[in-house]
């Protein structure tokens, strides 16, 4: 709970560098230009660079970034931020991707400022802070960034900076489920099982039904927990069924168990051949428990 010095001068200087920023880019967007260019332009051209990002196309994408870095658009210094912190279309650069993400936290870009929580809270580029780390996380969570919600429920279920606090971390975590956040939902349907499993949300319902809920719109977490809880309580078809969508997102530990599941007959009729080609294929992907197993086919 100490803070250092240092962390309370530099939170000091941002802070009064993010409220005179942010009156500025208020006034731009009140306006609708921005260095001159329209913010419909800049939107539509960050958008663009977005969708080349997405596809693998980077070095497209760092060209549209830098042509917006020009004229200050925040969402655009931000995305060359992540840029430099991944090293795609540019060199890897913590350094500049702190600066990129600094600059645009001061003009209120809740994305960035979530990014300065994340460098804060593990020491990238500057020194481990979790005073800083809880303020820019609240900052962007108060813009409503989920992810920043999603950290800050994790700071007060651990009572890390902040006292542990499991009601402040579920309102978070709640929030952010409310805002459309798949580990939101998840996190806090795990506290209302593990703390209150007969409650209902009103909007979310019961804890089971949350982590169901993310389950069936793609989140890993949820379905690999609904797996083996199927798998401990013999519930074959389930942990089947599970099994194999995860086993179609890509990920190993579903192909290894849909690959258990063929091998013993369970929830499926038995192939040992199928079995094997899952086990192959888990294994390739760093299954540890699937290459045991082929070693010993």
């Amino acid at each position: 709970m100490r803070t250092s010095l240092g962390c309370i001068l530099t939170f000091l200087l941002i802070a009064f560098s993010c409220r005179a920023d942010a009156r500025s880019f208020v006034y731009h967007s009140a306006c609708d230009t921005l260095g001159g260019l329209s913010l419909e332009y800049c939107r539509n051209r960050n958008a663009e660079a977005m969708s080349y990002y997405n596809n693998g196309h980077y070095a497209l994408a760092v060209d549209c970034f830098s042509e917006l870095l020009e004229y200050d658009y925040p969402p655009a210094i931000t995305n060359m931020g992540i840029a430099y912190m991944n090293g795609t279309g540019v060199k890897q650069d913590n350094e500049r991707a702190f600066n990129c993400f600094l600059k645009a936290a001061g003009m209120g870009e809740p994305t960035a400022q979530q990014h300065l929580g994340a460098m804060y809270a593990l020491g990238i580029y500057v020194e481990q802070c979790d005073s800083l780390s809880y303020r820019w996380f609240m900052s962007a969570a108060e813009l409503g960034n989920t992810k920043a919600m999603n950290a800050l429920g994790n700071m007060y279920l651990n009572g890390k900076y902040v006292p542990e606090d499991t009601a402040e971390a579920c309102k978070w975590f709640r929030r952010s489920a409310l805002s459309g956040d798949l580990d939101g939902l998840y996190e806090y349907g795990l506290q209302l099982v593990k703390y209150d499993p007969e409650y209902r949300d009103e909007e979310l319902g019961s804890g089971y039904h949350c982590i169901y809920s993310a389950a069936q719109d793609g989140h890993r977490n949820s379905r690999k927990l609904l797996m083996y809880n199927a798998l401990r309580e013999g519930n074959d078809r389930a942990a089947f069924w599970w099994a194999k969508a995860l086993h179609r997102s890509g990920d190993h530990e579903g192909t290894k168990v849909l690959a258990d599941c063929y091998r013993h007959g369970r929830g499926v009729s038995r192939s040992k051949k199928i079995a094997r080609r899952l086990y192959l294929m888990a294994a390739d992907m760093g299954n540890e428990e699937a290459r045991l197993i082929l070693d010993k086919w």
